[in-house]
């Protein structure tokens, strides 16, 4: 009875850092993995009464948090892991069963622990190995690459740094054949690089290059050093071959004006308005126009502003700069602010509040923006704070979003994934839901026209999660981190001129339309609606061309990426100085 009120109160004082544990491991005479025997058991004969009490939710949660430290910290062998992880299935079932008649957040939480817990995370690295290679064979995102190195940096090693040998000569080849891609290849060297490389042997390789002494060149040298600050901010620009935009006059044609009240919701500190949004009720019916800034329709294809946003490609924000697709001038006079009358491509849809799409059509209109809203402003009404002459739009536009959100289970799933992965995804305001969704479905509606009239256009398109398949496909034994990456991994997304999938959203095509101001693909997409559908501009389209763009698309995309993620890296290794 001694010994079991010891570990009782042991877990009680809630004392778990390491001294205190190899403390009382001493005195009751038993090793750790004795102890996560012990606690397992304890665990189990514990749940067999659950219960809501703070006490009983105190203990369990101070028990399931000392478990998980020590299963974390312990390597163990299949006959354990098999054993280890049979009892935390069976705990974990038990909080379940009881959950579902007893609402309780702390017993929620430990089901949670014991969820993640990772107990096999040492298991064979071969197959680590091997998923990141197909990682790199299909071109993934670095950043998804960058994860599953950090799973087990022992992968890094792994045939005397194949790995890190590969991005290499990746890279030595597109330095001689002057590609694009020496930016992946480079990102992963910083990726893959281990203090114990063999220097020399890389050393020499470099110095045989007879090409150009470029500024990647340099990189890979500092790569192989190990040298973390590299080149400066401005050199990153140049590097990746950014221009200031031009402030060439544009043309702005006479449309027909839209007389009802429109709004647009955006971060307060924002300046471009790409689209806005206007609601009535008819009946039992709810008619949404959605409105997206017409800049396909004033800026002429080939110009010389066309040619800075293709080359640009995206307004980029990093660390105290940006890169911006148009020039601020330019910006200035297609932007959707407010009381100006601005030139817009009109989605109507006819929703029933249940999200179901009735009707849709398309039209160019000239609009005049009753207020750009705030999203703080936005959630002030949804929370009865604020009231104004858009309140009931507000409140109507709401429950519309989350009715299409409600009614596409993939695409919910697809939002938290990416708000669990990348903070920026992450929804600070209700309201944002009303700009995501509508957004996403002008983009679903534009896509599906295209594909319905069968017209060029440039699709957004994702390939399913294909590592599980893989990893049945080459009877690869994967580990619980390995499993769990694989699970939270979705791909990368592609532009294509098939009107394909995009499994993430969970919608048949896809397109970006709807960020005119911002991204040169919803430009470009402007343009082939204004060709194929409007008929009223002309951009000497060839259909070789548009297959060259849509490969430069991507190309350019990923270099973007990889662009944001060295600036910033480098911005913050210049703040710690």
């Amino acid at each position: 009875m001694k010994e079991k009120d010891n570990f009782k109160k042991f877990i009680n004082k809630g004392d778990f850092t390491d001294g205190s544990i190899q403390y009382f491991l001493h005195t009751m005479s038993i090793n750790e993995k004795e102890f996560i025997n012990i606690l397992i058991t304890k665990l189990n004969d514990y749940l067999n009464n659950c219960s809501c009490e703070k006490s009983y939710t105190s203990f369990l949660e101070k028990l399931t948090n000392l478990l998980s430290i020590l299963i974390n910290r312990n390597n163990f062998n299949e006959k354990e892991i098999a054993y280890i992880k049979s009892s935390i299935k069976f705990s974990k079932e038990k909080i379940l069963a009881y959950l579902v008649h007893h609402d309780n957040d702390i017993l929620l939480d430990c089901s949670n622990t014991l969820d993640e817990l990772v107990i096999d995370k040492n298991s064979d690295v071969n197959s680590l190995f091997i998923i990141i290679k197909e990682l790199i064979s299909s071109h993934e995102d670095s950043n998804i690459v960058k994860k599953f190195v950090s799973s087990n940096k022992d992968v890094l090693t792994k045939n005397g740094f194949e790995l890190f040998d590969f991005a290499f000569n990746r890279a030595m080849l597109s330095l001689k054949n002057g590609t694009d891609d020496i930016y992946y290849y480079l990102t992963l060297m910083k990726i893959f690089y281990h203090s114990k490389i063999n220097k020399m042997k890389y050393y020499k390789k470099l110095n045989s290059f007879k090409g150009e002494n470029s500024i990647f060149l340099r990189q890979m040298y500092m790569v192989i050093q190990g040298i973390k600050r590299g080149i400066s901010l401005q050199d990153i620009n140049d590097k990746y071959g950014f221009l200031k935009p031009s402030d060439d006059t544009i043309y702005i044609p006479n449309r027909k004006i839209y007389h009802n009240p429109v709004i647009t919701i955006d971060s307060y500190n924002t300046s471009l308005y790409d689209d806005a949004l206007s609601i009535k009720k008819d009946s039992n019916k709810y008619i949404v126009d959605l409105f997206v800034a017409d800049a396909g329709g004033s800026i002429v294809p080939g110009s010389v502003i066309d040619l800075d946003a293709m080359n640009n490609f995206k307004t980029s924000y990093v660390s105290g700069s940006g890169i911006r697709l148009l020039n601020p001038k330019i910006e200035k006079q297609l932007t959707l602010k407010s009381y100006k009358p601005r030139n817009t491509i009109k989605l109507t849809v006819i929703l029933n509040d249940s999200g179901e799409i009735l009707d849709y059509y398309l039209k160019e209109n000239e609009v005049i923006v009753s207020r750009n809203m705030s999203y703080q402003e936005a959630d002030n009404i949804l929370d009865g704070i604020l009231s104004c002459d858009f309140s009931n739009s507000i409140f109507e536009l709401f429950m519309l979003s989350k009715a299409l959100e409600a009614k596409n289970e993939r695409k919910f799933g697809y939002w938290k994934l990416k708000s669990d992965l990348n903070p920026r995804y992450n929804r600070q305001y209700k309201s944002e839901s009303i700009v995501s969704e509508f957004a996403v479905l002008y983009n679903q509606i534009v896509a599906t026209i295209a594909k319905e009239l069968n017209i060029p256009f440039v699709y957004r398109v994702q390939e399913e999660e294909y590592l599980t398949q893989f990893v049945n496909d080459n009877n690869l034994k994967i580990n619980d981190v390995t499993r769990k990456l694989i699970e939270r991994t979705y791909m990368q997304s592609k532009y294509s001129n098939m009107p394909m999938k995009h499994y993430g959203l969970g919608v048949d095509q896809y397109a970006k339309v709807c960020n005119p101001l911002r991204e040169y693909p919803s430009l470009y997409n402007q343009y082939l609606l204004h060709q194929f559908y409007f008929k009223d501009i002309f951009m000497n389209f060839d259909y070789q061309s548009y297959l060259d763009m849509i490969e430069y698309f991507n190309k350019r995309s990923e270099e973007i990426s990889l662009y944001k993620a060295e600036y910033d890296r480098e911005a913050r290794l210049i703040r710690r100085k």
